[in-house]
């Protein structure tokens, strides 16, 4: 961390700077952590990775960009740490739950130069990688995974179609599976304590589109608080995928101790991580007010998109 002076007469401004790996198009997480440093009057500089940087999204928003190898390249480590060497790193976040375990092999030599690594603990890392080990984790909570021949998490499509002159109607998709993937995220402190945790539903429409919804679910509820006591001590962001089936039984299905994929829609509905990473990172004294907001909603695309009038509403009801 270092302090930016305007000038003499201006106080310093703690200045941090975050290495995001495998950024790809995680856009939005970097303007969560920008909105992040202007609420805590700080400076933030963001620096994006990835295999070929000039043709991700997020590294071309970013303030600076670096081409990292491959995850399973011999080099990546070395490279790594010598990255947030060279441009002074404070906060390694991981972009992909790939990322997990080469990042911890790299956290205790960043961590005797100052640099916080985001990869919780060994067992979380694990659990991400591990089917064996998250069946018996699942298990253990009372969330068995499902498996082939019982219900399963199918993904509903349905055709997006622009209404243009003599275009046909659209079709109406068909129903969505009575399974409901919801999406736990997570946020412990360095002592182990959950500060946070907030639900979110997640509909896929189809492979490029998806609908989350913030929810507010006890036995989700409870499901996290048993999974937090068989992990063991956990230190930042973890995130829980849950299967609930139409009985209403509970499922595990995925453990990735990183901030989630959606963690825009996380951060609009009050949980508000990056600020409490930028905050711990710059030593500011600074508790994020969490708080939970159901029934938020987000859609992510990643086509574009049309409408012939009316509005988005509107358009999107026949999806509904």
């Amino acid at each position: 961390m270092t302090t930016a002076t305007a000038n003499d007469c201006t106080p310093s401004r703690p200045s941090i700077t975050v290495l995001l790996t495998s950024a790809c198009d995680h856009v939005g997480l970097i303007r969560c952590f920008r909105d992040a440093a202007d609420a805590l009057d700080i400076t933030v500089r963001f620096i994006a990775a990835a295999p070929r940087p000039r043709i991700s999204p997020a590294c071309l928003i970013s303030d600076e960009f670096h081409a990292l190898p491959p995850i399973d390249h011999a080099d990546f480590v070395d490279q790594l740490i010598r990255l947030c060497v060279e441009t002074g790193v404070d906060l390694v976040l991981p972009g992909s739950p790939l990322d997990l375990a080469r990042l911890a092999e790299a956290r205790l030599p960043l961590q005797e130069m100052d640099t916080t690594v985001l990869t919780g603990n060994p067992v979380a890392i694990e659990l991400s990688r591990d089917d064996a080990a998250l069946d018996s984790l699942a298990r253990s909570i009372g969330a068995p995974r499902l498996r082939n021949g019982d219900a399963q998490l199918r993904r509903s499509t349905a055709t997006l179609s622009v209404d243009l002159p003599d275009a046909p109607a659209p079709v109406d998709p068909p129903p969505l599976p009575a399974e409901r993937t919801i999406v736990a995220q997570m946020l412990f402190d360095a002592d182990g304590g959950l500060l946070f945790s907030g639900s979110f539903e997640l509909i896929r429409l189809s492979p490029c589109v998806d609908v989350a919804t913030t929810v507010d679910d006890v036995r989700i509820d409870a499901a996290i608080r048993r999974l937090t006591d068989a992990i063991g001590r956990m230190t930042g962001p973890l995130v829980a995928e849950f299967v609930r089936t139409g009985t209403g039984t509970i499922h595990l299905a995925a453990v990735r101790p990183m901030l989630s994929d959606h963690y825009v829609l996380v951060d609009r509905a009050g949980g508000g991580i990056a600020r409490w990473l930028l905050a711990r990172a710059a030593g500011l004294a600074d508790a994020a007010d969490f708080r939970w907001t159901p029934g938020l909603q987000m859609m992510t695309y990643s086509k574009p998109l049309f409408f012939a009038g009316g509005t988005l509403d509107e358009s999107m009801s026949r999806f509904a």
